[in-house]
């Protein structure tokens, strides 16, 4: 029983390492002369802080973002302010039941009015961030298509602090020049 316990722990090692030889293969097609590694990965947190149409972007969405916080924020205070003057005058005796009714039934749709402008705002942004997003992907996606035209990788991953890979080799790290390909191609678009 020892025997075959230790024949299946050294047997784990030779079949990763057969595992590994084989899938890094080059790509059918490749150049024989090619050195790159089937695989490579991006580091996106350093891809995100560098590329400059995302950080145009984000600049762009972040400003939107807090011109709507304070808008929203100008018409609340605007109702809280309707509301503590209806107070005062309520206190002062300056308005009966009925209009003191009244003026609280129109506070109220005012407040649900606003309530929904903010969903409608909220719902807006969304849709940009997304739409940005989507863009971001497109253009990612889009260079290492071009990008792999030459390198002939079988795979590029995406690395984050926080992902699913937890150890990668720097040796296999495309971030710089995937993030200048894309800055020259924006800085040649304009955007």
């Amino acid at each position: 029983m020892k025997l075959s316990l230790i024949l299946n722990i050294a047997m784990v090692p030779a079949v990763a390492l057969l595992y590994v030889l084989y899938f890094m293969k080059p790509a059918p097609g490749a150049a024989s002369g090619n050195s790159s590694p089937a695989l490579a990965y991006v580091n996106i947190d350093t891809l995100l802080q560098r590329y400059t149409y995302y950080q145009t972007a984000l600049e762009k969405f972040e400003k939107k973002r807090s011109a709507m916080e304070n808008d929203l924020g100008q018409r609340s205070r605007s109702i809280e302010e309707e509301y503590m003057r209806a107070q005062e005058k309520a206190r002062a005796g300056n308005l009966n039941q009925t209009q003191m009714q009244e003026l609280e039934q129109e506070l109220l749709k005012k407040q649900q009015e606003l309530l929904a402008y903010k969903e409608e705002r909220e719902q807006s942004l969304h849709e940009e961030n997304q739409n940005m997003s989507a863009e971001l992907l497109k253009n990612i996606s889009g260079y290492l298509k071009e990008m792999n035209r030459e390198k002939q990788y079988q795979f590029v991953l995406g690395y984050t602090r926080e992902g699913g890979i937890l150890l990668a080799d720097e040796r296999l790290d495309i971030t710089e020049k995937v993030t200048e390909g894309l800055n020259r191609k924006h800085e040649g678009t304009d955007e």
